[in-house]
């Protein structure tokens, strides 16, 4: 299997990351704690499609994540891998600024063998769940800041939206249960060798 962008990465930071330069700081220190940010509220309106519940989400999404126990060059090496896992291919790849992101990823179904409604509020429809029938496209943009103490936090903001089929005109805007945020988090600290 062809290696992706992100595991050609891996390699090069575990080589040039010693444990000086991985626990430099690159931001400005966030006490914030180990627990994960709650679900930002948000107010949905609803509405009718062919005889589909549509949840709309009218506010604006906003980044979700946790503190690792590891340094920031240690938790991005971790973070590579959770995309990996995830099945998640960045079409942008910062390693100076942490950052890891893709626009529009077509997805079907299911992500890392989860089902999409697990990650996403798409509303209902006849057959279920509209994150699990429908064509979504997905972004997700994920960031590490470092924390004091020589922690990480690992932010990740996930937007998506849901289309019928590649023919269909238009489309749902879904918001994120928080659920793969928290994934990503709980996989880059196990790939960090962070304490749960």
């Amino acid at each position: 299997m062809r290696p992706t962008a992100a595991s050609r990465l891996v390699a090069p930071v575990l080589a040039a990351c010693t444990l000086a330069a991985c626990a430099s700081s690159k931001s400005e220190p966030d006490p914030s704690a180990g627990a994960p940010t709650p679900v930002p509220v948000r107010v949905q309106t609803m509405g009718e499609a062919r005889g589909t519940t549509l949840a709309v989400a009218s506010s604006t999404p906003e980044a979700i994540g946790a503190t690792v126990e590891a340094p920031p060059g240690g938790a991005w090496v971790g973070l590579i891998q959770a995309w990996e896992i995830l099945k998640l291919n960045p079409d942008q790849i910062n390693s100076d600024a942490y950052l890891l992101s893709v626009q529009n990823a077509r997805v079907r179904r299911q992500l890392g063998g989860k089902p999409m409604s697990r990650y996403l509020d798409c509303g209902m429809g006849q057959q279920g769940a509209t994150a699990d029938a429908y064509d979504i496209a997905l972004s997700v943009r994920s960031q590490l800041r470092a924390a004091e103490g020589g922690k990480t936090e690992v932010l990740s903001l996930v937007t998506a939206t849901a289309r019928a089929g590649v023919t269909s005109n238009s489309s749902v805007q879904c918001s994120s249960t928080g659920e793969l945020e928290k994934r990503i988090v709980d996989l880059t600290r196990e790939r960090a060798g962070a304490k749960p």
